[in-house]
């Protein structure tokens, strides 16, 4: 972008400059191409008239802007403004100085040097100088930042030139500083060629030159300090006020989608695109309601694969609006599959609203199939809400009332709902009162969700011993794919039981399969999905025999397996959800950058499982196809040109553990099968101009120029991780 700068120095007083600024014949560059931000012709303005106060040792003190300006005009005034705030030591004086500016409050180093015909400052700052970003959700944690500017003053005491260069490298996603700690050192992996962070430098050079001329600004546009303050038509604010409200503009900003329609059928098309998906949410966050009108014509057509997608999208918009359309025609549509792709995309709201919340509730004490799918939601809903404190008036009662029924299934429902709440709704102690001395069936179904919220908790695990299985095998395995800022992992474990004697009166046996996936994005680590088949016999009475999935550390599906004599059934389970989805704004040099960070699974789980209670025996495999797709960028957005970096990839796997007792053949096997396609994950870098026949009423994006930085592939693989058979001996 190059620009020519005007200031005038209108008026002295007492204790600052008063001057007025704007740029003149703005053009911004792509690809060799350029494109002017204002109609042909010479000196003409970026926008109306600017105004900065200056205080005399260099520190701007406000500035004030017109509202007819739009956001991005103001963006780049606002960065040239900053350029010219310094701060006046004496020469070789090296103090600390606590600055305001659209980056935000932070200790800048601050020295000079002087010279021959001027007085040379420097002032450095770095992330763990900063005390508050202009961006309140980026914590120093989150980045590298390596910024100075020199800024030379002359022997008039005027600035000769000021050169701004930041660099801001995105690092870090977890906001959690223990947990980021945790993992920072990554994984075992199989390449390091995915060890890459995403990162934007941005340089300004100013050469202010004194003119004797005629100043291109009307007499009448050059108020005084007192009328700009008083007038309805400036915002005046300080640098970091300023800031402030320029992150919240460009948040707020949405990528410019020509054909809406066109753009939302192509994605419904095709809903595991997370550019596209990512580009529709920030489409329709930033405009009202009733923009929302594309998506509600598609939820109302009844079209089961369109109308999940459609939820899908509205969880990541994570809007009130498109919260109240996931109401209307997810949670109280009349069809189950319906309602059950709304509640699970409801874990992706990142914001719950009392409408939400109150429909939730209202579903999960319905009659409904679908009950105590919202019962687990409603639970993770109130750690997203700000009616968590209601969480105890509402779990608590249900879990003493399904207690005193003896009601085992309500009881495993409210004690999931308690885990996804997050909160201490409960001590762990008292759930003591579920496990009596004797272990009949009823406390023995109930023995894995207690353990699950004990563990969940964190609290001193008083693990539940099982005298009943003493001839047992865990066997376990798994792979990594990616790098250590980047990967994906996929394991399995399994486990059979029994008692040593398959002859004896009553053979005890348990077989269980636990499959699970985790994802590390810069240094943002999690498990993606856990899911647990548990079938048995103990005593002649059923063991905890049920299906438990967990995706992204809430319980989603916990159901019971039939406990009939010799069957064979397959149990469908699908979801798609957004565990992560981070945006930052920062000031680079002259503009605001935006970075963003977002992971989704797609998870197809069938299990698969037979017993026949005549013969003891019983085999389960759990076929968990999960896909984690990433998606990061940093994006500089200069009205009638974008241009950045995105990093876009998946990682899918197929790994399936299978476990078998055959008690009237005295024999127990495991065995784990992985299967992993071919992956591909391309960090890339674009840019592309905004085509205007009519200036900015007739434009569209032109040609996107495209260039790999890197093109990462893993060839995929198909093996038996173990292959493990035992008899059972007396």
């Amino acid at each position: 972008m190059t620009a020519l700068m005007v200031i005038q120095v209108v008026d002295i007083d007492t204790d600052y400059y008063w001057m007025s600024m704007n740029l003149y014949n703005v053009d911004v560059e792509a690809n060799n191409t350029k494109q002017s931000l204002h109609p042909q012709g010479q000196m003409q303005p970026l926008g109306d008239i600017a105004f900065i106060w200056q205080s005399f040792n260099g520190t701007v003190l406000r500035v004030a802007f017109s509202r007819n300006d739009p956001d991005f005009f103001i963006e780049v005034k606002l960065g040239a403004a900053n350029a010219l705030q310094t701060h006046v030591v004496a020469p070789g004086k090296n103090t600390s100085v606590l600055t305001l500016d659209p980056v935000g409050a932070y200790m800048a180093d601050v020295v000079a040097v002087g010279e021959k015909s001027a007085l040379m400052i420097t002032k450095n700052f770095t992330q763990s100088n900063v005390v508050r970003f202009t961006d309140p959700t980026v914590d120093p944690d989150n980045v590298v930042i390596s910024a100075g500017t020199v800024t030379a003053i002359g022997l008039d005491g005027v600035i000769k030139t000021a050169n701004v260069d930041q660099f801001v490298q995105l690092v870090n996603v977890n906001n959690n500083p223990a947990a980021a700690a945790a993992h920072s050192s990554g994984a075992d992996t199989n390449t390091s060629s995915l060890d890459i962070n995403l990162s934007s430098r941005g340089r300004l050079e100013i050469d202010l030159q004194s003119q004797n001329g005629p100043s291109p600004f009307n007499q009448s546009q050059l108020l005084t300090p007192q009328q700009v303050m008083r007038s309805p038509n400036f915002i005046v604010s300080s640098l970091f006020e300023a800031g402030v409200n320029a992150v919240k503009a460009k948040r707020a900003h949405a990528s410019r989608i020509h054909d809406i329609d066109a753009a939302v059928d192509a994605w419904t098309a095709e809903p595991k695109n997370e550019r596209s998906l990512s580009a529709l949410a920030r489409y329709f966050a930033a405009r009202p309601a009733a923009a929302l009108l594309p998506l509600e014509t598609r939820l109302k057509s009844g079209n089961r694969p369109i109308v999940a997608a459609v939820l899908h999208l509205l969880a990541r918009i994570d809007t009130e609006p498109a919260q109240a359309l996931l109401v209307a025609y997810g949670l109280e549509s009349a069809a189950d599959s319906i309602r059950q792709q709304a509640i699970l995309a409801s874990y992706s709201f990142t914001r719950v609203s009392p409408a939400l919340l109150k429909a939730m509730r209202e579903l999960s004490v319905s009659s409904s199939p679908m009950s105590r799918m919202a019962l687990f939601a409603l639970g993770s809903m109130y750690g997203r809400s700000e009616l968590a404190s209601e969480a105890p008036a509402e779990l608590l009662p249900r879990l003493k009332t399904a207690i005193q029924r003896n009601d085992v299934r309500a009881v495993s429902a409210a004690l999931y709902a308690i885990a996804n709440a997050g909160t201490d709704v409960i001590d762990v102690e008292d759930l003591g009162i579920i496990l009596a001395a004797d272990r009949n069936s009823v406390q023995k179904a109930l023995i894995q969700p207690v353990e699950y919220v004990v563990n969940k908790y964190a609290a001193a695990q008083a693990a539940v011993t099982d005298n009943d299985l003493p001839y047992n095998h865990t066997w376990g395995g798994g792979i990594v794919v990616g790098g250590r800022k980047i990967n994906a992992g996929f394991n399995a474990t399994t486990f059979a039981g029994t008692n040593f004697n398959c002859n004896q009166t009553y053979f005890n046996y348990e077989v269980i399969g636990t499959s699970a996936s985790n994802v590390t994005l810069f240094r943002w680590h999690t498990t993606t999905f856990w899911s647990q088949t548990v079938y048995g016999l103990i005593n002649s009475q059923p063991a905890a025999n049920r299906i438990l999935v967990e995706i992204f550390g809430k319980v989603f599906y916990d159901e019971p397996l039939p406990s009939v004599d010799c069957f064979q059934e397959t149990i469908p389970i699908f979801t798609q959800q957004t565990g992560l989805n981070k945006q930052y704004t920062l000031w680079i040099s002259v503009i605001p950058v935006t970075f963003t960070a977002t992971v989704s699974l797609s998870l197809n789980l069938d299990v698969q499982f037979e017993a026949c209670l005549d013969k003891l025996s019983a085999s389960l495999s759990l076929l968990p196809t999960a896909t984690l797709t990433f998606g990061g960028g940093a994006e500089v957005n200069l009205l009638v040109v974008r241009a950045g970096i995105r990093l876009e990839g998946s990682f899918s796997s197929t790994l399936v553990p299978e476990v078998y007792v055959y008690g009237s053949e005295c024999e127990v096997g495991v065995q784990a099968t992985l299967q992993v396609p071919p992956q591909e994950v391309a960090l890339e870098g674009y840019s592309d101009i905004d085509i205007c026949t009519l200036w900015v009423f007739d434009c569209h994006w032109g040609p996107e120029y495209d260039h790999k930085f890197l093109d990462w592939s893993y060839p995929g693989q198909n093996t038996v991780l173990y292959n493990k058979q035992w008899q059972i001996h007396a």
